[in-house]
């Protein structure tokens, strides 16, 4: 729509033509076709525009053809509603978000703070500070500048046109008002979290995760939405220029695209200086205005549900409530001075979705089970979630591996591995336990049905400092507590000796991750009969 408005040959803004304009009526039409296919009712069809219908030369015209054809009024988003309906968007795709918003779009950018907790979302009370600096629009004003210009000369204007974007960014930044405790996180952390969306920064975030991709160990995700990147590898721009020219193909950055890298690398560059604390690292977003418009359409009660979690219930077995609490008591409570505990990655939402797919790959043979596990998260049946961050997948995918007693074919484990890298070595370790434990569960209640009237086991759990051969290891002790009985055919008893020791073996300083000087701590467990359970 941007690069449609400009006559190829003068570069003179011209109205969009109208072989554009019936190209645009006619997707409408197969939308609207799609939207019966599924039932969707006629009344409840939106459709939008931004900044390259409003401020086209024959908007007025473009808009009535679109109505003409479809009968639907194009809603023309405005200036200052276009940022806070990206931020609405990029809060979507994430469940706690406490940073600075930025949408790239091919005409303008927008900036902004954002902080979304629980469903309640606050933003600059100034709303978003919109500038002329979209992927296209930046392209072609770099190319002006230089055009038939010596290399001096054009050096010269590109630089005052820098100067000019970081002065407009740092006085963005002064009236955005940013909360303080944002600032101080800042100065604290290294920088400021940057949330990203539209297709400029969503190409280059793509050209970041080609890079990981190509050498060494691959990056195992390639979903953008979650996609965090380091300070170090978002502002290497030289890096990524070099890529998007020499690369024969990458994956999901098209040749215009391709094109648009060295403005964006450009506004990258000034953007980074201009802004005090600087980037610390840059979380990819797949949502924008589409998905902010809808987002802001649902009651906080909705928007404060974890994705993970409304993603998974359609899989809950019958008593996830009471599988969940036999989780719950396998993890010691936090020691009183808070040194010791499960870490908070490891969220309740994570334990209570890894509980919602329990059983699903059960039926699965042994061969298959434990890789469809691992990868359901990234390319299986969780893989469409919108708002889950990598880190969150790679947990639930490594603690689901494990559940199925973490065998996996040769070619699977390099995967695996890349899954592990995208987590700490602690927190690797409590999904290895974890997963175990879900293993001993499932063996228990194979159908995922709890008679809390008969539990058939209860688990708890404490930290200990008196493990190992020498009493003197620090670890943790699992108690599973059964009914005692006079004769029990099931054998219950027994069944869980052969399965409790899986269990030991993960406390073993050879099974640590990283290997014996690595993490991990010793792990005792005890199968005690009770006369009343």
């Amino acid at each position: 729509m941007y690069d449609a408005q400009y006559d190829p040959e003068t570069g003179v803004r011209i109205p969009i033509p109208s072989s554009v304009i019936n190209s645009v009526v006619a997707a409408l039409h197969r939308f609207q076709i799609v939207c019966k296919d599924f039932d969707v009712p006629e009344n409840r069809i939106r459709i939008l525009a931004t900044e390259a219908s409003r401020t086209a030369i024959n908007s007025e015209e473009f808009l009535a053809a679109i109505k003409g054809a479809t009968g639907i009024d194009v809603e023309l988003l405005a200036k200052e509603d276009e940022g806070r309906i990206g931020a609405l968007g990029i809060a979507s795709g994430f469940s706690d978000i406490k940073g600075i918003a930025m949408d790239l779009g091919g005409g303008s950018c927008q900036i902004t703070w954002l902080i979304s907790q629980r469903g309640n979302i606050r933003i600059s009370p100034s709303g978003s500070f919109s500038f002329p600096y979209g992927a296209a629009a930046l392209t072609r004003k770099l190319a002006q500048l230089k055009e038939g210009k010596g290399k001096a000369e054009a050096d010269k204007a590109v630089a005052e046109f820098r100067r000019e974007i970081k002065a407009n960014f740092v006085d963005a930044y002064h009236k955005l008002q940013i909360p303080q405790e944002l600032v101080e996180r800042a100065k604290k952390g290294g920088g400021f979290p940057f949330y990203l969306s539209g297709g400029g920064f969503r190409g280059w975030g793509y050209l970041l995760l080609y890079l990981s991709q190509v050498h060494g160990r691959h990056y195992p995700i390639s979903t953008i939405n979650g996609f965090t990147a380091k300070k170090s590898q978002f502002e290497n721009t030289d890096a990524l220029k070099e890529v998007a020219h020499t690369a024969n193909k990458i994956f999901r950055v098209s040749d215009r695209r391709r094109a648009q890298v060295p403005a964006v690398a450009f506004l990258i560059n000034a953007l980074a200086e201009a802004l005090p604390h600087g980037i610390k690292e840059a979380h990819f977003c797949q949502g924008g205005v589409r998905e902010g418009i809808l987002f802001q359409e649902l009651p906080p009660s909705i928007r404060r549900l974890d994705p993970l979690e409304v993603a998974t219930v359609r899989f809950a077995p019958p008593s996830t409530e009471a599988l969940y609490g036999l989780i719950l008591g396998a993890i010691p409570s936090p020691s009183e001075t808070g040194s010791r505990r499960l870490p908070g990655s490891i969220s309740p939402h994570v334990i209570r979705a890894f509980v919602q797919v329990l059983y699903v790959h059960s039926t699965m043979a042994k061969e298959s089970s434990s890789t469809a596990a691992l990868y359901s998260t990234s390319i299986g049946l969780m893989s469409s979630t919108h708002g889950v961050g990598h880190p969150d997948r790679a947990r639930l995918a490594l603690l689901l591996e494990e559940r199925y007693h973490g065998e996996l074919p040769p070619r699977e484990v390099a995967f695996k591995f890349s899954l592990q890298d995208l987590l700490t070595a602690e927190e690797v370790w409590w999904t290895r336990y974890l997963g175990k434990i879900a293993h001993l569960i499932s063996k228990l209640y194979p159908a995922g049905t709890v008679d809390e009237r008969k539990p058939r086991v209860i688990l708890s759990a404490e930290w200990a400092n008196h493990l190992g051969k020498k009493k003197s290891k620090l670890g943790l002790v699992l108690t599973c507590s059964i009914q005692k009985v006079k004769n029990d055919p099931a054998k219950l008893k027994e069944t869980l000796e052969d399965h409790v020791d899986a269990i030991r073996k993960v406390g073993k300083r050879k099974n640590w991750v990283g290997g014996e000087e690595g993490w991990g701590m010793a792990v005792d467990v005890k199968v005690v009969e009770e006369d009343h359970l």
